[in-house]
């Protein structure tokens, strides 16, 4: 929070704004991850059905399943091209963490607003706040190093889009 509420203050002082995008921006408890993930999984569902790519047994079966069980089918099923993002034509990591995993339950993320000013971006990385998921671009994840120490400790620097990302070097 002291490194955020810097870059705050850092930004005022340059006549930017950082500010949260949604109410759901930083603070997630698990049942909102929960709900968040059900919000990709039963659209696909009905879809693949529709479609005739799972059978309703088959959907039924991953519906009764708790979030936990339900990540490794819905992964088995992408790997198959049945996928779950928003759009259902790529992985559903592409718009929603798995229950459990995202870093906004220990507030060590941050969706922010003005994501799309390169300024904002360079204030927060300053103090720490890094973008880490390509396909979220609002993003910020609090890695509290500088830049200089994030490939000592197995991160990488991609490119995309204009913007820079911190990901595992694997």
């Amino acid at each position: 929070m002291a490194a955020l509420k810097k870059a705050l203050d850092d930004a005022r002082g340059q006549g930017k704004r950082i500010t949260p995008r949604g109410s759901d921006a930083a603070r997630r408890n698990y049942s909102g991850t929960v709900e968040l993930w059900k919000s990709r999984v039963e659209p696909g569902l009905v879809h693949w059905t529709g479609k005739g790519r799972i059978t309703k047994g088959e959907a039924d079966r991953i519906r009764g399943l708790s979030p936990f069980d339900q990540v490794p089918e819905i992964f088995r099923l992408e790997e198959q091209g049945i996928f779950f993002a928003k759009d259902l034509s790529k992985s559903i990591i592409y718009s929603v963490a798995p229950p459990g995993t995202s870093q906004h339950l220990s507030l060590l993320a941050l969706d922010v607003e003005e994501h799309n000013d390169r300024t904002v971006r360079a204030l927060l990385a300053k103090h720490g706040w890094y973008q880490t998921v390509v396909s979220d671009l609002p993003h910020f994840t609090f890695l509290g190093v500088s830049e200089s120490e994030l490939s000592s400790l197995g991160l990488k620097k991609t490119s995309d889009g204009g913007r820079d990302y911190w990901l595992p070097a694997l």
